[in-house]
């Protein structure tokens, strides 16, 4: 059995900076997820804290915004970068109606127990002065 020629240092050398310089140019087809679709996580994140998942008009925007967030990662994933930018802006705007829709219900459920604090209250005095007189 005849054994293989040893390759030489200069070819070995040749070689590995041939494939070193390959390397990165064939990685540069890959394109990472655009800013976008980080911020977009970012505004679906924000508004599940602010109770859009406890809201039942605001869940479903958060939860169109998180399908819509999927496609946009899909489309990174297979390098349509204007796709991915495109799905991710729907879904920032869905997220941050759903994020304002839940901090409404918020303030709208704060006022009425202010209200109603102060009608109680109203009544409270209302009633001491009568028993008063």
């Amino acid at each position: 059995m005849q054994r293989p020629a040893p390759m030489g240092r200069k070819r070995a050398g040749v070689l590995l900076l041939t494939l070193a310089s390959a390397a990165p140019a064939a990685c540069g087809g890959v394109e990472r997820a655009p800013a976008e679709v980080a911020g977009a996580v970012r505004e679906v994140s924000a508004a599940g804290e602010a109770g859009a998942r406890e809201d039942p008009r605001a869940s479903y925007f958060l939860e169109l915004a998180r399908r819509e967030l999927y496609r946009a990662r899909v489309q990174a994933r297979v390098g349509d970068a204007e796709g991915a930018r495109g799905w991710a802006a729907r879904a920032g705007a869905d997220a941050e109606v759903a994020r304002m829709m839940a901090i409404e219900t918020a303030t709208r459920g704060a006022a009425q127990r202010t209200e109603d604090q102060a009608e109680e209250l109203s009544r409270a005095i209302d009633g001491s002065r009568g028993a008063a007189r």
